[in-house]
């Protein structure tokens, strides 16, 4: 079940970090004086995509093409894959350099061929009416919690809920296969794409949560903070598939990955993740 899990993923990593990428205009060259604000241009990223913009002015952020390059890039990539609601972006993106001075002025924003009208421009009507049925599916979604239930009980009924009515997929011309809309549209995603809705659910329900890539892995999962601390819950592969024919077992939940401590992830196999720890081992003999 691991090794199939494995090789579905591997296909979405080498997209997201060997597709996503940049253009860039002219010749480079001279150094940078100020320290750049990648928290400040990510933001006007996220805000552009939100209003449906292909450019963004990031002039005032200070970001250099030699220096920066690498962070701009992986600010891009998250912007991409862990921002809750921008399931209609691209994977490409391309950036101005200013001959000369070496700084990136602007980014050229792509959006998924889905959401794109014949001529190329953005479909913005598409786009609101999917939001409107993404937010239709998680209401639905969210009915499983109960009154009086507690936190933990109502991060577990949206982890059964998910799995219950998701087939993993990671199909290379779906491009649903990375957010939300595959998951609560079409019943299907990959590891991002299970990621991204839990993460949905687990804010509307009020709960804490964040993400966790491990490019080693090829991977992505959650972290959710219950009663001031964080614990791993990997959807995507307490969600089982049948070994011989590689397909979903439905109604099969498991909850070998919920509410793990780092420790007990590590000791599951998992390695190559980076951010904050998860210290709490609570529920580790649940």
């Amino acid at each position: 079940m691991k090794g199939n899990r494995l090789k579905g993923i591997s296909v979405f990593v080498l997209l997201c970090i060997g597709i996503f990428g940049w253009l860039t205009c002219g010749k480079v060259n001279g150094q940078a004086a100020q320290s750049a604000n990648l928290s400040g241009a990510k933001k006007a990223v996220i805000a552009a995509y939100k209003n449906y913009q292909t450019k963004v002015d990031v002039s005032a952020y200070h970001l250099y093409n030699t220096r920066d390059s690498e962070a701009v890039s992986a600010m891009m990539t998250e912007v991409v894959n862990q921002t809750p609601g921008l399931f209609y972006t691209g994977m490409q993106y391309a950036k101005c350099v200013v001959v000369g001075t070496n700084q990136i002025t602007g980014l050229e924003l792509e959006y998924a061929r889905s959401f794109q009208k014949p001529n190329g421009t953005v479909n913005v009507a598409q786009i609101k009416a999917t939001k409107t049925k993404i937010n239709q599916k998680v209401k639905k979604a969210l009915q499983c919690i109960k009154p009086g239930m507690t936190t933990v009980e109502k991060a577990l009924v949206l982890h059964d809920y998910l799995i219950k009515n998701t087939q993993y997929n990671d199909d290379e011309s779906k491009e649903y296969r990375y957010s939300e809309w595959g998951i609560f549209l079409k019943g299907k995603g990959n590891c991002q794409g299970y990621s991204m809705a839990y993460g949905i659910l687990m804010q509307r329900a009020g709960i804490p949560v964040r993400y966790v890539v491990s490019e080693s892995m090829m991977h992505m999962w959650n972290q959710i903070k219950i009663g001031g601390k964080w614990y791993h819950v990997d959807v995507t592969w307490d969600d089982p598939l049948d070994t011989r024919q590689k397909k979903d077992q439905y109604g099969l939940v498991l909850h070998d990955r919920f509410l793990c401590s780092t420790q007990k992830m590590k000791e599951k196999g998992y390695y190559g993740f980076g951010g904050k720890s998860a210290k709490s081992t609570k529920y580790d003999h649940k």
